[in-house]
């Protein structure tokens, strides 16, 4: 009878382990969504302010956002590798600038506030990301944080999230 009920308590945790992991893959994505829409909302409130949102810095910028809104779903450490592969052909990332320089002060912290948070997300909140970290933790924190920051700005630009995410083209 003992092991009856030893069988069920290990079939009870194993359950609810797949069901709390089953509700976190969705949280966590609308978690990404939701931070992504407060950078590009407090971006819209700067560009709204200055009546600049024909300037192709912040149109760019939003650009930006959005494809990885519209892929919050798709993003993962393999998604990243074969993104960064694609995204070898492209330059290298270059910060949207704007001739506005009240606007281009907000589209730089807007710019490291996305970059920070896909990268916290990508790295703490998805399985394959925590290996990565489990596995990093060998290497110059420095140099790991630069290199981590370098790839997610060179694999987030528009072009390479909607090919990877399906979308065609981003949401503007």
């Amino acid at each position: 009878m003992d092991t009856d009920v030893f069988r069920f308590c290990i079939g009870l945790v194993i359950a609810s382990w797949g069901i709390a992991y089953a509700w976190w893959v969705k949280v966590r994505v609308y978690r990404l969504r939701d931070d992504l829409f407060a950078i590009r909302d407090n971006l819209f409130d700067e560009a709204a302010s200055l009546d600049a949102f024909e300037d192709e810095g912040y149109r760019a910028t939003r650009a930006t956002i959005n494809a990885c809104i519209q892929a919050a779903g798709t993003l993962s450490i393999p998604m990243l590798v074969c993104a960064y592969v694609d995204a070898s052909e492209l330059p290298p990332f270059q910060r949207p600038r704007s001739d506005n320089e009240k606007l281009d002060a907000a589209i730089g912290p807007a710019m490291d506030a996305f970059h920070n948070r896909v990268m916290r997300y990508v790295v703490y909140e998805t399985g394959w990301g925590r290996v990565l970290w489990l596995v990093s933790r060998f290497a110059p924190t420095e140099a790991r944080t630069r290199e981590a920051r370098r790839t997610i700005a060179r694999c987030t630009q528009p072009k390479i999230v909607s090919q990877w995410a399906g979308a065609g083209s981003p949401v503007t």
